[in-house]
C-alpha cells in the first residue's frame, strides 16, 4: 500500500515540473515592442513611424521622405511644382491663374492667352506647364528649355527672366514669331545648343559672339540679311544652319569656325563665297543650293572631308570654279 502511494506522489511531481508557461505578447519582428519570448500574439504590437522606423525612446525624431525621395530631406514642392529646398526661387505669383490674382500681385494680365506677365517671366494658368518649361521660378538648375511652337512671348519679345537661367545649355525657341534677340543673350554663357528657326528675325546681336561654348546654332527660316561679325568668335561651333533667309554675303570671319562639320547656306541671296571657306578643314556637309552664285572659289577643293553631295546640295545653276 505504501509503495503504491509513493509512486502516485512521484508521478504527480514529475508532471508539474514538465509544464512550460506559454507567454503572450507582440510577435511581429519589426514592431517597436517585439517580444522574442512571445508565442501567442496578444495584439499589442506598436508599429514604427516615419521612413526611419522611429520608436519611442529613439534619439532622433520621426523622419519623412521629401519630394526628392530622401528620408529626412528638406526639399519640397513650391507653388509652381519645383522640388528643392531653395526658397529663393519659389514663385510668389508667377503661377497666377486669373486676372485679379495677377494684377493684385503687380502683374500684367494677358487676356488673349490667359497668362500672367510679371516682368520676370511668363507664367501659365496650368502649373504643370510652368513646371515643364522650367523658367517661371528661374530655377537655377534648369539646363534644357524647350519652348518652341508655343505662343509664349508677348509682341515677339523674349521675357527678361529667361536670361537669368545662366545654367542653360540647350535653348529651343523655334516657331515663336520672335522679332528681336536682346544683347542679354550673352548672359547664357553655358549654352551649347541654340535654335531660333522659323521666327521673324532680321538681325542678330553682336553679343551672340560671346556664346563661345556653342556647338550648334540654327537660325534658318528667318529674315536675316547678314550675319554678325561676332559669329567668328564661336570657334567651338560644329553645326551652323542659316538657310532660308535673305543673306547676300557671308562674313570673312567664318574662316575662324574651323570645327564646323555642317554648314547650311541654301535658299538665300548669296552672290559670292569668300576664298576663306577653304579653311573649314573639318567640313563634311555643305549646302549652298538656291542662291545667286555664279562661281565658287577654288579653295573649296581643300575641303577633303566633304561627303558625296545629294542633288539638292549643289547650286541650281551651273557653277564655275574660280582659279
Amino acid at each position: 500500500m505504501k509503495q503504491i502511494l509513493f509512486l502516485s506522489v512521484l508521478l504527480l511531481v514529475g508532471c508539474e515540473e514538465a509544464l512550460v508557461p506559454i507567454n503572450e505578447g507582440c510577435t511581429t519582428a519589426n514592431a517597436c515592442n517585439y517580444d522574442t519570448t512571445a508565442i501567442i500574439d496578444d495584439g499589442s504590437c506598436i508599429s514604427p513611424q516615419g521612413c526611419n522606423d522611429w520608436c519611442e525612446g529613439d534619439s532622433l525624431s520621426i523622419q519623412e521622405i521629401d519630394c526628392a525621395g530622401i528620408c529626412g530631406g528638406t526639399a519640397y514642392f513650391d507653388n509652381c511644382g519645383a522640388c528643392d529646398d531653395d526658397s529663393s526661387n519659389d514663385c510668389n505669383y508667377d503661377c497666377s491663374s486669373n486676372k485679379n490674382e495677377c494684377e493684385g500681385n503687380s502683374g500684367v494680365w494677358d487676356a488673349d492667352n490667359n497668362k500672367c506677365w510679371n516682368g520676370k517671366g511668363i507664367s501659365f494658368g496650368d502649373p504643370d506647364i510652368a513646371k515643364e518649361i522650367g523658367w517661371s521660378c528661374h530655377n537655377p538648375s534648369t539646363t534644357h528649355l524647350y519652348a518652341g511652337d508655343n505662343p509664349l512671348f508677348i509682341n515677339g519679345q523674349i521675357p527678361e527672366g529667361l536670361f537669368q537661367l545662366t545654367n542653360l545649355t540647350h535653348l529651343f525657341l523655334d516657331n515663336n514669331g520672335l522679332t528681336n534677340i536682346p544683347d542679354e543673350i550673352n548672359n547664357l554663357v553655358n549654352l551649347k545648343v541654340l535654335e531660333l528657326e522659323n521666327n521673324n528675325l532680321s538681325t542678330l546681336p553682336e553679343s551672340i559672339g560671346d556664346l563661345i561654348n556653342l556647338t550648334k546654332l540654327k537660325i534658318g527660316s528667318n529674315q536675316l540679311v547678314s550675319l554678325p561679325q561676332g559669329i567668328g568668335n564661336l570657334t567651338s561651333l560644329k553645326e551652323l544652319t542659316v538657310g532660308n533667309n535673305q543673306i547676300s554675303t557671308i562674313e570673312d570671319t567664318i574662316k575662324n569656325l574651323t570645327q564646323l562639320t555642317y554648314l547650311s547656306l541654301g535658299n538665300n541671296q548669296i552672290n559670292s563665297i569668300s576664298d576663306n571657306i577653304g579653311d573649314l578643314s573639318n567640313l563634311a556637309h555643305l549646302t549652298i543650293q538656291d542662291n545667286q552664285l555664279k562661281s565658287i572659289p577654288a579653295s573649296i577643293t581643300n575641303l577633303t572631308k566633304l561627303v558625296a553631295c545629294p542633288p539638292k546640295v549643289v547650286p541650281s545653276v551651273k557653277l564655275v570654279v574660280v582659279q
